[in-house]
């Protein structure tokens, strides 16, 4: 085996382990972003060492011949780990050219400084000019476009003659080398990287949910949505453990209901895109029966479809018991009463009011006000509902006619 592939193989082989190295320490660094300066002096001290570790043990390992693999990391130092990152790893990576000696000295020192650059100017410039991030499809151009860009550096400190000559020899080898390096490195830091942050997130979010109050089940989108996350406070409500709802339909909540027609609308809603409340009769493990409000939403996945259903739910019954007594209390009273909730939305109207208003029939719950009571009465009750958001008692005498007679609000 000549030098030329000896060298290709010493440099992936190098590359490789380096690569290693570095996405064993991308999730550390990658958790280092909110301090910045930070992250960045860790970042460049990683893509410093391991551009320094390319350029002294390719060397040494093949008899001088290189072919520039240590230009991936110190590429990716200016576009992952920012300026200060590129800045060390110049240094690391200059000193460790500076140290080899031999003729190229110069030109290889200016060879890591300026792929450090480049990585920074090409960053900059997709953030800047074309407002995109650095992904892995810019990877394998990088090295290429880089590569190309550094042509003028052969000429430093030699003659043109032999520059040349050095460009025919190795520049093909270097196109590759730095192609492939810097695609297969970029993707193994990039890959680390968002499954650091990834995992962070969930192991955020699992505690939160975990310790909320309100139960949380996650669901797939089949038509038996089948559990694949319940929170203590879900296993808590339905009497049920945590395991022993994982994988099972949530039909069990439902009993004989599971197929009732309010369920298929809300579950048609959900299937459509749309987030959406109900209360529902649902039953415990024990078979005791409770009012549940449940907040339906789905989930989409990176291709826009619709992979899970996330359910936010909550124990009302003690609230819909005061609610039952109210109504059965405020239909004995003689005066007109109407609830609205924080959306001005018709939650409640006593028969009182039902026949001062002369609603056609009791389907208004829900619905906005608007839609309920006629142009005069709301002109009058929205100066009350006014003083009421901005937490104030407002009471005063107004003359509206109704259809069966005079309303005064108060």
């Amino acid at each position: 085996m000549d030098a030329f592939y000896t060298g290709l193989l010493a440099n992936f082989g190098i590359l490789a382990m380096c690569g290693l190295l570095l996405a064993s320490i991308a999730p550390i660094w990658r958790n280092q972003r909110n301090g910045l300066i930070r992250y960045q002096l860790i970042a460049g001290m990683v893509f410093g060492l391991t551009t320094a570790a390319l350029i002294l043990f390719s060397t040494s390992f093949v008899g001088g011949t290189v072919f520039d693999s240590r230009a991936a990391p110190a590429i990716l130092s200016g576009v992952i780990g920012g300026p200060w990152a590129a800045l060390i790893t110049a240094l690391l990576g200059g000193a460790a050219r500076l140290h080899i000696g031999g003729e190229w000295v110069l030109p290889g020192v200016i060879s890591v400084v300026f792929y450090c650059l480049f990585g920074l100017v090409y960053s900059f410039a997709l953030d800047r000019v074309f407002h995109r991030k650095v992904s892995m499809a810019h990877l394998a151009p990088l090295g290429a476009i880089c590569t190309i860009a550094a042509i003028p550096i052969f000429f430093i400190g030699m003659p043109y003659a032999a520059a040349v000559a050095v460009i025919e020899a190795v520049f093909v080898a270097l196109i590759v080398t730095n192609t492939i390096s810097v695609a297969a490195l970029g993707v193994t830091l990039i890959q680390s990287a968002r499954t650091a942050a990834d995992r962070q997130e969930l192991l955020i979010m699992h505690s939160a949910l975990k310790r909320a109050a309100n139960g949380v089940i996650i669901t797939d989108a089949s038509a038996a949505r089948r559990i694949i996350y319940a929170n203590e406070a879900a296993a808590k409500i339905t009497g049920y453990k945590a395991t022993e709802l994982l994988g099972r339909s949530t039909d069990i909540f439902f009993g004989e209901d599971a197929q009732s027609e309010k369920r298929r609308i809300v579950r048609a809603a959900a299937e459509a895109g749309e987030e959406c409340s109900d209360t529902f009769i649902n039953y415990r493990k024990d078979g005791s029966a409770f009012h549940n409000h449940v907040n339906l939403a789905p989930v989409y996945s990176r291709r826009g479809h619709i992979s899970h259903f996330v359910s936010v739910f909550a124990d009302v019954s003690r609230e819909m018991q005061v609610q039952n007594v109210l109504k059965t209390v405020s239909g004995q009273i003689p005066t007109a009463l109407i609830y609205l909730n924080l959306d001005c939305q018709v939650e409640f109207i006593n028969d009182a009011g039902v026949r001062l208003l002369a609603l056609p029939d009791r389907n208004f719950r829900r619905r906005p006000l608007h839609e309920v009571v006629p142009p005069p009465i709301l002109d009058v009750l929205a100066r009350f509902i006014i003083a009421a958001e901005n937490g104030r008692e407002k009471r005063a005498e107004s003359d509206c006619r109704c259809p069966m007679g005079i309303l005064t609000p108060g």
